[in-house]
């Protein structure tokens, strides 16, 4: 008689493939943060982790309720595979990435470049006043 963990790895495992083989590819993404090529890798304790983040700001953002967000923290903590994680978040949308870092240190460069000129001119005023 199979124990009850291998039954349920084994249906999530048919459950990951039927989704394999709906997406055309061999990616699983859903709600998790990174592709999945090979689901049966191990994941490690900084994926679970970030995982975990990810749903928090899934329940902060509404989307969860507090008992659902309880249970898939449990759950992705409980994940030995990026295939069991990716299960885990497979009904919700993948996190935006933000704005580009790049994007928001421009607005730095141009204060900085205004408050160079208005030192510049400044300086010119207080020099031709003397």
């Amino acid at each position: 008689m199979p124990s009850r963990s291998r039954s349920r790895r084994s249906i999530t495992s048919k459950l990951l493939a039927i989704s394999i083989s709906r997406s055309g590819g061999g990616k699983v993404r859903g709600g998790y943060p990174v592709a999945v090529t090979d689901p049966t890798l191990r994941a490690s304790d900084a994926e679970r982790y970030r995982v975990v983040a990810m749903l928090e700001k899934h329940a902060a953002a509404g989307r969860l309720t507090l008992d659902e967000f309880t249970e898939r923290v449990d759950r992705a903590l409980a994940c030995r595979t990026h295939g069991d994680l990716a299960a885990v978040t497979a009904d919700l949308p993948v996190a935006d990435p933000g704005p580009d870092p790049q994007t928001d240190n421009r607005h730095l460069l141009w204060a900085f470049l205004a408050a160079a000129l208005v030192l510049v001119v400044f300086s010119v005023v207080l020099g031709l006043a003397r």
